[in-house]
């Protein structure tokens, strides 16, 4: 219970660390800004990238839902910030941002399949798009269900609210 009125030390600065740490990751390697040894960064760190960043993305879902649920039953009842979010918030732009980030990981599987079947399956040159393909995928997925969930959890507040 304690940790409804605490999401933000809890669920949401760590979550956002490990987040944005896990796409730094992500934006250093693709763009060939990690070496070790005078080599490019090698797949393996794409996966600790997409690991990170989507642990930290379900922290701070996490840490939203509990902000959701603690306002949407009124033991946070002035909280401007989520207001303005919900204000601001509509199911339609949860969805779409979450199809559009699965359909954009899934486009860079399709591509990195595509050019595996072309190389006749020897390795792929950019195993790092795989990872940022798969993070993009499970990221759109969390948005979507995420958007269902606390739009519905946040009904009786918006229409409740004067």
């Amino acid at each position: 219970m304690m940790l409804l009125y605490c999401p933000n030390k809890v669920f949401l600065w760590p979550g956002s660390l490990l987040l944005s740490f896990g796409f730094l990751l992500h934006v250093a390697q693709l763009f060939g800004l990690l070496t070790w040894d005078g080599r490019p960064a090698a797949g393996v760190t794409g996966v600790f990238a997409t690991i990170s960043t989507v642990i930290g993305f379900q922290i701070v879902l996490l840490g939203l839902h509990a902000k959701t649920y603690s306002w949407s039953r009124r033991f946070d009842k002035e909280n401007a910030a989520l207001e303005w979010l919900y204000d601001h918030f509509n199911l339609e732009a949860g969805l779409a941002l979450g199809v559009g980030l699965f359909v954009l990981g899934g486009a860079i599987w399709a591509a990195l399949v595509l050019q595996w079947l072309k190389a006749q399956m020897l390795p792929l040159p950019n195993p790092e798009l795989a990872s940022l393909g798969a993070t993009l995928v499970l990221i759109g997925c969390g948005t979507v269900f995420s958007s269902l969930f606390i739009s519905a959890m946040s009904v009786d507040q918006k229409n409740g609210r004067k």
